[in-house]
Formats: C-alpha cells, sequence, structure tokens
C-alpha cells in the first residue's frame, strides 16, 4: 500500500509493525511513543497527523499530600519517553502505574515523625497544564491499612491515618527533556551525588533520570535513577548508584547531562 500526504510519496503498513518508533509513519499517523499498544488512528494520543518535533516528554511520580515525600516503593516511577505532552501522560497512566499492585507505597518526613502510606490509583485520568506545570490527574485512594514497606526505611513509622477519596488529586507530572553542561558531580566511594541547584526537582517528587556523559571518569557516565537521601531528604542533594569507584572527586572532562525537569 502506498501514502500521498502533503507532497510525501511512500509505502506503509496498515498495521503497525513489530517494532515502532516515536516518529514513524504507520497507516498514516505517527507514533507519540516507540510501539503503540493500540492501532494508528483518530482520537488516541499515541497516534499524531503531524510528526512529534525534537522534543520528549516522560511522566513521573508526584505526591501530592502535605509533607514532603522522602522515599517511595516502587522507587523509580518514571513513565516512558514520548514525543507529545499528552501521550507521556497516557502511557504513564496506562503502563506505568497500571503495573503497580497493590499501589504505591510512599514515606514521608516531617521533623521529627516519620510516616508511611499506601495510595491505590485508578484507571481513568485527566491531563492539564496548570501552576507551570503538566499535571496528571486520579482520583485515588489513600489506605491507613498494615503495609510492608522495605527494610531501609525507618522502623516504627506512623502509618497514616483514614481512608478516603481525592478528586483531583495530582500522582504525576510531565517532564521534558533538558541538557545542560554546566555542573558538578561528586562521588563517596561509589555513590555520585548532584546538588539539587544543579538538577531541579519538585518538592513532590522524589526521583530523577539522568543520562551522564563526557567525564573522564568512566564510572561517572550512564543513565542513572537519582534520588534524595531517605535519612535526610532536604540535604540538597540527589545521590544515585556508580558503576565502579572514581579516581577523583568531582568529575572531570567535558561534561554533559541529559534530565527531565517540570515544563
Amino acid at each position: 500500500m502506498f501514502l500521498i500526504y502533503d507532497d510525501t510519496f511512500g509505502a506503509f503498513d496498515a498495521v503497525p509493525a513489530t517494532s515502532v518508533l516515536i516518529g514513524d509513519l504507520v497507516g498514516g499517523y505517527y507514533a507519540m511513543v516507540d510501539d503503540p499498544p493500540t492501532y494508528p488512528g483518530p482520537g488516541d494520543d499515541y497516534w499524531s497527523v503531524t510528526p512529534p518535533t525534537s522534543d520528549r516528554w516522560r511522566g513521573t511520580a508526584t505526591i501530592g499530600l502535605s509533607d514532603t515525600p522522602s522515599a517511595t516503593d516502587p522507587a523509580n516511577l518514571i513513565g516512558a519517553q514520548a514525543g507529545s505532552k499528552a501521550a507521556a501522560a497516557k502511557t504513564f497512566v496506562e503502563v506505568t502505574i497500571a503495573a503497580i499492585s497493590p499501589g504505591l507505597k510512599t514515606l514521608y518526613y516531617s521533623h521529627p515523625v516519620w510516616g508511611v502510606n499506601s495510595k491505590i490509583f485508578g484507571t481513568s485520568y485527566t491531563y492539564v497544564e496548570e501552576f507551570g506545570e503538566g499535571r496528571i490527574k486520579q482520583d485515588t485512594q489513600t489506605h491507613d491499612d498494615a503495609i510492608t514497606y522495605p527494610a531501609d526505611w525507618p522502623a516504627g513509622s506512623g502509618v497514616w491515618t483514614g481512608m478516603f477519596s481525592v478528586p483531583d488529586d495530582v500522582i504525576g507530572i510531565v517532564c521534558k527533556k533538558k541538557t545542560k553542561t554546566s555542573f558538578s558531580v561528586l562521588s563517596t566511594g561509589a555513590v555520585g551525588r548532584i546538588d539539587t541547584s544543579d538538577l531541579p526537582l519538585s518538592l513532590a517528587s522524589v526521583t530523577a533520570l539522568i543520562t551522564i556523559s563526557g567525564c573522564d571518569q568512566p564510572e561517572y557516565n550512564g543513565t542513572f535513577y537519582a534520588s534524595r537521601d531517605i535519612s535526610n531528604p532536604l540535604d540538597g542533594y540527589l545521590y544515585f548508584t556508580l558503576s565502579g569507584v572514581p579516581a577523583v572527586s568531582p568529575a572531570t572532562g567535558s561534561k554533559s547531562m541529559d534530565y527531565w525537569v517540570e515544563l
């Protein structure tokens, strides 16, 4: 089969091929995520009649309760890369959030009290842009059940009381991929850290996805999940595990970092 679109002529598959990448033209529509789970067509944010730009987006968890979250389990709740903000929100809810069972466990620290709870998500969602953020919203429930949480979380943490629905609760934000070359990355042993002034992170978020390249010391190079210190979440750093122990700290070289931040 063949397609004439504007002034472009080419062959295309009537259904998605085995492997489809963002920007591939299939059945007259451009893919907005890698390997979309649906067939190309109108009214589906996984597909678009116009090609994506070079911008890339991801949905990432943000926990919108009263205190700053210190950690979550699963820890790295970040959605797949997408060619549009709407597609990033959709895959975050329908793939990333849907994979969590029975829900997201969250650790909070409010001097000197620790608290944990579990959030149960729904299947429907809305995506809106407000207050400078691309917000992914759902009705959720917070449970005061006795829940099991990771061994490195503080023992004796209290459990948030009550079970309630929260209309339009913000469960995630859509972040845009950016690149910077002016930053410092340090290490203690095989633990790397970046100052939060070099890597902005919403107070309601706990994890950042970063890719570092160009360092003279190879241990600093790679893709990492960077998180706050559970025991001291506001110490001003995000930490991540390196592949080994670098020879020097801070890293040297012509550094570059890809990272994901709010709109």
